[in-house]
């Protein structure tokens, strides 16, 4: 273990952190990981991000998160789901469209959920197409209702099948429009039952 403390960790230099290699990352104590700084987390490289253990990152906070931006990414399928979902919201758009399908869905129910709006939206339309069903399930109303017009539009029959009711109410008018025939042929009779009037207006006439 690196006998380092949160305060020695504090006093690194720029220089002393990026000599230190992945092992010796991934040794440091999980509590003192909060010694780490903004401009600590801003200077980590990829190996060095992707070396953090699951008890490290859940100490990790959101504004530390934030300051790795891209780089996020990087961390491991065991230290994503560590994560507080209180920290999530740090996560940069662009450290979200930069996770692999193998990351997402090896995220918790409640992190998914506690994903906001705008973290959704970041996600490509690659990243929607593999989306599992353990990820689609675990979506709200306000994030199904953030989703672009290329994600909605990406998403398979069977992806919308497996939209709980609640997230599928969460779908505006506009998006309803959108819908392919498979996508809305696909919903199951529980789902339809919560459409409203405004969502069932804006289903295209053809459909």
């Amino acid at each position: 273990m690196f006998a380092f403390g949160a305060s020695q960790l504090r006093a690194l230099t720029l220089e002393t952190l990026a000599g230190l290699s992945a092992a010796q990352i991934a040794n440091v104590s999980a509590p003192a990981v909060v010694g780490f700084t903004t401009d600590h987390m801003a200077r980590l490289t990829q190996d060095q991000i992707g070396a953090l253990t699951g008890p490290q990152a859940a100490m990790l906070s959101g504004s530390q998160l934030a300051a790795m931006g891209e780089n996020a990414a990087s961390l491991s399928r065991g230290a994503l789901p560590a994560i507080k979902t209180t920290s999530l919201p740090g996560l940069k758009p662009e450290a979200i469209a930069a996770l692999s399908a193998e990351q997402l869905d090896g995220l918790k129910s409640t992190q998914i959920s506690a994903l906001s709006s705008t973290q959704i939206a970041a996600l490509t339309t690659q990243q929607i197409e593999s989306l599992s069903r353990n990820v689609l399930r675990s979506l709200t109303a306000s994030q199904i209702g953030a989703l672009p017009q290329a994600s909605l539009q990406a998403l398979q029959g069977s992806q919308m099948a497996a939209l709980s009711t609640g997230a599928i109410a969460g779908l505006k008018p506009t998006q309803m429009a959108m819908l392919s025939t498979e996508q809305l042929q696909s919903l199951s009779v529980m789902q339809l039952s919560v459409l409203n009037a405004a969502q069932v207006a804006a289903v295209p006439a053809s459909t």
